[in-house]
């Protein structure tokens, strides 16, 4: 499962988000998207 989104990131980078992505599960990560960037950085 692709994610259009990440491709300006290092493929490395993209490989881990899917990963994490894949995990979470498109509810997880609907989630975390809906709590916005502060969500992440605390």
């Amino acid at each position: 499962m692709e994610h259009l989104v990440f491709t300006n990131l290092p493929p490395a980078r993209q490989d881990a988000l899917n990963k994490l992505i894949s995990l979470l599960g498109l509810e997880g990560v609907s989630h975390l998207a809906s709590q916005g960037p502060e969500a992440i950085n605390t």
